[in-house]
């Protein structure tokens, strides 16, 4: 059932995963995270070159999108990462590959991206996510239309990633 209360955020389950709407009938309100550290964040934004992971998004919309959303939230981005690369093989982005560096480094605690599977797309990469996500190294994967922790159920945010 969804939380109907104004400006709240359901976090309920669904067959695909924990309902993150928002009651349109209040502004936008960002989960804050449960240990409430400062978190920054690395902007991802990657569109396919694969003609069978076409995305309608361009990079460029992705990162307006993106940026609006920080700016809304009060999000810190520390930099912005773009790639035009296929996800579906692993170790085939070397931008992605990078941030995940920087990020095991402890220069950002979270990714801002337009979809789950911008981030991962196959098992490899999304299991390197999943694993700095379940070990709090990931604090908070924020996208358009979801939040991620390292609380949540790690196998329903697996699914995510491929859908």
């Amino acid at each position: 059932m969804h939380d109907n209360t104004k400006g709240a955020v359901c976090r309920h389950a669904h067959p695909s995963g924990f309902c993150t709407r928002v009651n349109q009938a209040a502004p936008l309100v960002y989960m804050s995270n449960p240990t409430n550290e400062k978190i920054t964040y690395f902007l991802y934004a990657r569109k396919s070159t694969d003609s069978e992971d076409r995305q309608v998004q361009s990079i460029d919309d992705q990162l307006k999108v993106l940026k609006d959303l920080a700016q809304r939230l009060n999000l810190e981005i520390k930099e912005v990462f773009e790639e035009s690369r296929s996800a579906k093989k692993p170790y085939n982005r070397p931008v992605f590959a990078e941030m995940v560096k920087r990020i095991e480094r402890g220069e950002a605690q979270g990714i801002l991206c337009w979809k789950l599977n911008r981030v991962a797309r196959n098992p490899v990469d999304g299991g390197a996510i999943m694993w700095l996500l379940q070990n709090n190294i990931i604090k908070h994967i924020k996208t358009a239309d979801g939040n991620f922790y390292p609380t949540d159920n790690i196998l329903l945010i697996s699914a995510r990633c491929t859908a």
